[in-house]
């Protein structure tokens, strides 16, 4: 299942964006989430017991190029038909409860959105899995709520593509380093940085997308980079700077 489900990641945005608009706004085209999404997959082999924060919740039964995106109604919803799945967006929850279960990997996943409704299409893709929290309330008060030290891979995909969101970012970011949520090998995984949607629409001139305040803030104060693709990816280490 990890190998379908990559397929799709990897042209899940193909529909939105052209290689000529990556390379326009990046000057090369980055690698799409499904490899940013196997390598935290791959560095959770290993642990005995998974903890999982993933702020902003899996939103859709159907990709956005379909109709029903983002609408409750239960007729939009095709396990079987998984190329209508949204893709685009990611289906994060869906991925990582699956293939860990798959895996035979104990884990447990929380999933965190503002949104009633957004929690309800959630539930619905991951069958309620029994492994899966799934709260309703802020990112921020899910940081401060969140133990010291507990986290193996946490998930930042609040929001959208605006300046709200960047602020939001940059708020969750000083939280999650004042908490120091993730353990000494966890890790940070961003969605969207290279999401070229902002340049192409003269939104910002900024290229790091709603993490322009984030991401540098998390470098100057004690992560690294270890993947910097359309998502990136870092963790605890020497402080890096990024382009």
């Amino acid at each position: 299942m990890e190998d379908i489900y990559n397929n799709f990641l990897k042209e899940g945005l193909s529909h939105y964006y052209s290689e000529e608009d990556f390379v326009k706004c990046y000057g090369r085209v980055p690698k799409q989430r499904d490899y940013t999404f196997k390598y935290c997959l791959n560095h959770l082999k290993s642990k005995n017991h998974v903890n999982i924060l993933e702020l902003g919740t899996s939103r859709s039964f159907v990709d956005g190029k379909y109709p029903g995106a983002c609408d409750t109604n239960l007729k939009f919803w095709e396990p079987g038909s998984m190329e209508k799945w949204d893709w685009s967006a990611g289906l994060f929850t869906r991925y990582f409860s699956h293939l860990l279960t798959e895996r035979k990997q104990k884990f447990n996943l929380t999933t965190v959105d503002i949104s009633p409704r957004c929690m309800y299409i959630c539930k619905i893709i991951t069958n309620k899995h029994p492994n899966i929290n799934y709260i309703i309330n802020s990112s921020e008060n899910a940081i401060l709520n969140c133990p010291e030290k507990s986290l193996d891979l946490l998930y930042l995909d609040t929001g959208n593509l605006d300046e709200k969101t960047a602020q939001l970012h940059l708020r969750e970011a000083k939280l999650l380093v004042k908490r120091d949520i993730l353990k000494d090998d966890g890790l940070i995984l961003i969605d969207d940085v290279r999401n070229p949607w902002m340049l192409l629409n003269n939104k910002t001139t900024n290229k790091l997308g709603k993490s322009k305040y984030a991401l540098p803030y998390l470098l100057e104060n004690g992560f690294e980079l270890v993947a910097d693709e359309y998502q990136v990816i870092l963790k605890k280490g020497a402080k890096t700077k990024v382009y």
